[in-house]
């Protein structure tokens, strides 16, 4: 269960960050900050998966961003964190339709006037996502909110309740899954067998 699920997301960070600490990290991060909200692990992973195109191997930018996709999926319980994730990507590349998912709106000669020295235009619109959610909210912070209520409390136990079942059968997973090296090599052994 939780375990190979969690190998399957490591080996995928691993792969698409190219540094395996980063990615540990990275993993660190985002099953530090599901334990304390109401999404579940695998929501926040996702949508973390889907900004690596954005951060590439910045763990603090792709936590930040994970951070701004869950407030604005918390201001909209019909959207995931994967739906706010791609907003955010899409506002990047300077197209603004879905932010409207999310009651944002950005218009490109908004950003052109805020845009500062230095700064891409699509960095331009990063911040003006952050700035349009935190006028939205009057700075509050949706997700702590949420966390507090039955749903966002019991999310945060089933996330400490998985992750300790899943450390406690860390090392039966290894066993297993060594075990199931052995049983495939004993198939290719019968398949090579004539009598079989």
């Amino acid at each position: 269960g939780s375990n190979a699920t969690l190998e399957s997301q490591r080996i995928t960070f691993n792969t698409m960050m190219g540094d395996v600490q980063k990615a540990t990290s990275l993993m660190n991060e985002l099953r530090s900050y599901a334990a304390s909200t109401p999404f579940a692990q695998g929501d926040l992973i996702d949508g973390s998966k889907r900004l690596l195109r954005l951060t590439g191997e910045n763990v603090d930018q792709n936590v930040l961003l994970v951070k701004l996709a869950s407030q604005m999926a918390a201001i909209n319980p019909d959207k995931t964190i994967s739906d706010a994730a791609e907003a955010i990507l899409d506002a990047e590349g300077l197209e603004f339709e879905r932010l409207k998912e999310f009651g944002l709106k950005l218009k490109r000669d908004d950003l052109k006037k805020m845009k500062k020295r230095g700064e891409t235009l699509g960095q331009t619109a990063l911040r003006g996502v952050e700035e349009a959610l935190a006028k939205q909210t009057g700075g509050r912070d949706v997700v702590a909110a949420l966390s507090q209520s039955f749903n966002g409390k019991l999310s945060t136990l089933k996330d400490n309740f998985t992750e300790m079942m899943r450390e406690a059968g860390e090392p039966g997973f290894e066993v297993l899954k060594d075990g199931l090296d052995d049983i495939g090599k004993d198939f290719e052994k019968l398949k090579a067998d004539p009598e079989f």
